[in-house]
Order: C-alpha cells, then structure tokens, then sequence
C-alpha cells in the first residue's frame, strides 16, 4: 500500500492536491478489487491521525486542515467501501458518469428497462396479493442477478472493457433500487410470514 496523500511521511498534515482521488486520500491502488478489511483497516488508521481532536491546540489553520483531510477521507471510504460506488467513481475518472442527474449519461438497453419495469410490477401484485413466497423468490432471483452483474464489473475492468463495466453497473443500479424497494415494504412480508 502508498501512503495516503493526507499525511507526510513525517506525519505532518498535508493539503489536498490537484487530482488527488480517493483512492490517494487512502493511499490504496486505483482498481476495483480491494480488499474490504484492509480499506476498513486503512480508513480506521487514518481516521485516529486525522482526527480534529488531535488538533485542538494547533494553530486555525491546522485545525481546518485537519477538518477538511477528515472529511476527505471519511468520504473517499465511503465511496471506495461500496463496490457499485467504487466501480461508478472509476467509471467517473476516465470521463464516464453514469449518475448524472440530467440524463446526458449512458443508458441501460430497452429491452432490460422492460424487464425491470415488469419485475417491479410483479413485485407490487406480490405485495397487493400478501404472496411472502413470490416476493421472497423474486428477492433471491434479483440479488443473483446483482451478483452476476457485480462480477461482470470486475471482469470488465480486468479486461480493460469500460463499455462492458458501464452496462453492468446501470444494471447493478436498476437491481438495487427494486431490492431496496424490497426492504422498504418490507413490514407487508412479515405480515404475510407471521
């Protein structure tokens, strides 16, 4: 691992720089395999040296600093620590947003809108019918899917494919909006299983 750009090799506080990335504020490589209990490792280290207490008595200046690197970091985790987030921050560093909000980013295909317009439908009818059962299934069903379609992203930035990453990771979006959907009536399920 590098040395996070936050801090100096003497410990010192230093400030961001232009295109630092998260993945310098953390000081791990800039890939999408990471091991999740090393970046937790990482970020917890660096949380204790960044930490705004360890700078009350410092000068206004360092205090900011060492607020403004915290932030940094706190935010460079949590985007890193989530695989799809991670994938879309990559994607974003080589000029692909597939999170823009106007909707000038890439598509999903046609074909697979409509297909998760009518798993949403279903799972609505599931709900309206108190069908545990289906909805159960319909969960696991989605979240193999979400699972391919995570391995698709990782295959595809090994392979150097960033169209085969993008398709994959506005589907892995589409699958965990309907599973968060999920949880979210996920009172009516219980119900049905009491």
């Amino acid at each position: 691992m590098s040395e996070s750009s936050c801090i100096d090799a003497t410990g010192e506080l230093v400030p961001a720089r232009a295109g630092e990335t998260h993945f310098d504020v953390l000081g791990v490589p800039r890939t999408f395999v990471l091991d999740a209990r090393e970046l937790e490792q990482r970020y917890k280290a660096l949380s204790r040296k960044l930490h705004p207490d360890r700078f009350v008595t410092a000068a206004p200046a360092t205090r900011m600093l060492s607020l403004r690197r915290a932030t940094d970091l706190n935010q460079a985790y949590k985007t890193l620590k989530d695989p799809v987030r991670r994938a879309e921050y990559l994607l974003g560093l080589v000029g692909v947003d597939v999170g823009r909000e106007d909707g000038g980013g890439p598509k999903a295909a046609p074909a697979f809108l409509m297909e998760i317009m009518e798993l949403r439908e279903g799972l609505l009818e599931a709900r309206e019918a108190h069908d545990a059962v289906r909805v159960g299934a319909m969960t696991t069903d989605v979240r193999a899917r979400a699972a391919a379609a995570l391995a698709e992203v990782a295959a595809g930035f090994a392979a150097g494919d960033t169209g085969r990453v993008t398709a994959a990771v506005i589907e892995l979006r589409y699958f965990r909006r309907f599973l968060d959907e999920v949880e979210a009536g996920g009172g009516d399920d219980d119900e049905v299983a009491a």
